[in-house]
């Protein structure tokens, strides 16, 4: 018996093409006028009010189904029952729903569209400063002693939390914004007191220059966090300034040792103070600078740290070997090598987007080498001598092997960032020998021999 399967054939084909064609993808868009929210919850609700007649409400999503179309999914429970109701809405009606949501979250929840993913970090680190500085320095500087005393530190650590929440509940709060306010918050403390170095020179007090550390601490945290905010930085700038504040910061330190400012003398201890805040002033605007350069991570900002402290140590056991008799030798050494350390440092990460922990994964390899080259000198070195370039050459040694090991090992994770363009050039040593030999090699002089060769990626 024969049997004609063509017309089976036919209606099989056209429901698997009707499946095909009647099958849709509905994309999940914002549900207000800025486009920062993706849906409502329960605890947003209970705030907004805008589904009062949906019992138990858990959660609202807005889709695009087609152009000019949307649907409101809307889950909530009733009756022991979870239920999820679907409202076919219009591109007008979609504009409507959003100037409500946005209206509504403007006058009762107005910090529900702000980027608050640095609040945590910020308030932690107010609490640790209030606990480990404001707390004890406030009664110093103001003579308060005995039960007095204790209670205000308590309190005072306290605020360290409180003060900071309540004035950022209204307001964003960005990874960079905490960042940044880190960084001058803490380095504060020693902008201040070489502020009271500046205007006192040696009749700095203890009491005063807590003063100064403090008040210089809170402004700068303050200023820290709202540059960050107004100028929208990434947290990779925000990072790569704190690094190279630092880097100015011990390169003023070094000029001043090696200008000899440390030396006894009123006027010689403000200039002292002076160099520190005015290599940390540049080292900020470096920053930016190397910001503006290459868009930074925050990975990046770690490798290049550990680059400028591993060039600003490394010199140093080539002078111990060469046994100078001014000991400024050592300073200068490490101030070349600083500028230089964070030159390199900055060429390692270009067209780089280092990620995940692998900038801190190349500063603890450097950190890691350096102590194992430190206990290898430890074995080797006799009793009775000193060894100090023996520790200063395996240690310095052992942490560039861990930094480079480390770089090379994280590098090719770190992908060429998109849009860059990349260029290879290829030297042929078979060309360099045959022009040198009238610009043939072998035994087939037709055969032309490159000389160059490069490659583009973009």
């Amino acid at each position: 018996m024969r049997i004609n399967i063509a017309p089976v054939t036919a209606v099989l084909l056209s429901l698997a093409m009707a499946a095909g064609t009647g099958r849709t993808q509905e994309i999940q868009v914002s549900l207000d006028e800025a486009g920062t929210l993706s849906r409502i919850d329960a605890e947003l609700e209970r705030d907004l009010g805008l589904f009062p007649e949906y019992e138990n409400f858990r959660e609202a999503w807005l889709f695009r189904v087609a152009e000019g179309e949307f649907v409101l999914e809307i889950l909530h429970g009733h009756e022991g029952a979870l239920r999820k109701v679907r409202l076919p809405l219009s591109a007008e009606e979609v504009r409507e729903l959003r100037r409500e949501v946005t209206a509504r979250i403007e006058e009762r929840a107005p910090g529900v569209l702000f980027d608050r993913t640095g609040r945590t970090k910020l308030l932690i680190t107010t609490t640790l400063l209030s606990l480990g500085y404001y707390g004890w320095a406030l009664p110093v500087v103001f003579d308060v002693g005995g039960k007095g005393g204790a209670a205000l530190y308590f309190m005072t650590s306290g605020a360290g939390f409180f003060v900071p929440r309540a004035a950022t509940e209204r307001i964003p709060v960005t990874d960079a914004a905490a960042t940044l306010a880190l960084y001058g918050a803490t380095r504060g403390i020693a902008h201040g007191i070489c502020l009271d170095y500046v205007f006192r020179g040696e009749d700095v007090g203890g009491r005063d220059a807590i003063a100064f550390g403090m008040v210089a601490s809170v402004v700068e945290g303050v200023a820290g966090f709202s540059v960050a905010n107004q100028l929208d930085m990434t947290p990779g700038t925000a990072e790569v300034i704190s690094v190279m504040g630092d880097a100015g910061l011990g390169f003023g330190l070094l000029t001043a040792d090696v200008a000899g400012f440390f030396d006894d003398g009123e006027e010689k201890s403000r200039q002292a103070a002076a160099s520190a805040l005015f290599g940390s002033g540049v080292g900020v605007a470096a920053g930016g600078m190397l910001s503006r350069m290459e868009p930074y991570t925050r990975d990046d900002a770690y490798v290049l740290r550990a680059a400028g402290l591993l060039g600003a140590y490394l010199p140093l056991a080539l002078v111990d070997i060469a046994d100078p008799e001014n000991d400024k030798a050592y300073t200068a050494a490490s101030m070349a090598g600083l500028a230089i350390g964070h030159g390199i440092g900055h060429y390692l990460v270009r067209d780089k987007d280092f990620g995940s922990g692998q900038g801190m994964m190349v500063t603890l390899g450097e950190v890691a080498g350096g102590l194992f080259g430190l206990g290898l000198a430890h074995l080797a070195a006799t009793e009775g001598r000193d060894h100090s370039t023996l520790y200063l050459t395996a240690s310095s040694i052992g942490a560039t092997i861990g930094f480079w090991s480390m770089y090379r090992s994280v590098a090719p994770a770190a992908h060429a960032r998109e849009g860059s363009v990349v260029w290879e050039i290829d030297l042929a040593p078979q060309g360099v020998i045959a022009l040198a030999r009238g610009g043939a090699v072998g035994a087939d002089r037709r055969s032309p021999v490159p000389l160059l060769g490069w490659t583009i990626r973009f």
